[in-house]
This record gives structure tokens, C-alpha cells and sequence, in this order.
């Protein structure tokens, strides 16, 4: 997941606190795929 801070770091201009949001939705992808796979 580091990979997504480094990717933005290097390629784009967002700021600290925006890499931050986006690395908290990056967290969470794996569940969200796991639960939309779920028969709830």
C-alpha cells in the first residue's frame, strides 16, 4: 500500500492530506471487494 503514497508523491501534486484520503480508500478495497463477493 505504500506503493499508492509513492505512486502519488512522484506523479501528482496532491498534498499530503489528499495522498492521505486516498490511502485510507485504499485500505478499505480489499473488504469492500470481499463483501460485494459475499452472499449478505
Amino acid at each position: 500500500m505504500n506503493n499508492v503514497v509513492t505512486l502519488c508523491q512522484l506523479h501528482t501534486d496532491l498534498s499530503e492530506q489528499d495522498i492521505q484520503k486516498i490511502q485510507d480508500v485504499v485500505q478499505n478495497l480489499q473488504l469492500i471487494a470481499d463483501l460485494n463477493q459475499a452472499n449478505l
